[in-house]
């Protein structure tokens, strides 16, 4: 059970980082690295299978909302979708900007490896045109009820993802 009734006076629905979530800011306290590969603050989804890690920017994760790729021989789907809000970019979080709900899944359902796209504004597998959300559940179509197996990943700051995990894949949309 949450309780504000914390001995504090503090405003839980404020935000004491206001705009760190910029792009263009810079890491607290000077934390980081010079990697180089991506903006320090840029966000990304990042997953680690094994001993292979792979970091998705969100300026490509948030355009194209899912991506089908692999790690290692793995088929994995990342999804970005609209649906949440940043808890650091006001001064209240309700006015937040929208940051975006992720998930990461194996494509591989019942043997078949399947791909997915968006079309009118529906996640679908390509294969049986079965709608998806960003639990990796279906919920409408031929796979209806039906879950996708689920990859540990994380939301970080780039300069956080490649500090622990420098050898990382950064995935490009070219």
């Amino acid at each position: 059970m949450l309780s504000r009734n914390t001995g504090y006076d503090r405003n839980y629905g404020a935000n004491p980082y206001t705009g760190y979530d910029d792009i263009n800011n810079t890491p607290l306290f000077g934390a980081g690295n010079d990697d180089g590969r991506l903006p320090p603050m840029e966000k990304v989804i990042g997953v680690k299978m094994g001993e292979q890690q792979k970091a998705y920017p969100y300026s490509i994760t948030r355009k194209e909302h899912v991506i089908n790729d692999k790690i290692g021989n793995a088929p994995v789907l990342i999804i970005h979708t609209d649906g949440a809000t940043s808890a650091l970019d006001a001064t209240q979080i309700a006015e937040s900007k929208e940051s975006g709900s992720t998930g990461v899944f194996k494509r591989t359902l019942k043997g078949q490896e399947l791909s997915f796209a968006v079309k009118d504004g529906n996640i679908i597998d390509e294969q049986t045109a079965s709608v998806w959300t960003v639990t990796g559940k279906a919920v409408k179509g031929e796979y209806k009820g039906q879950q996708l197996e689920a990859v540990t990943f994380g939301d970080y700051f780039a300069f956080a993802w490649l500090v622990f995990w420098p050898e990382t894949e950064i995935y490009s949309d070219n």
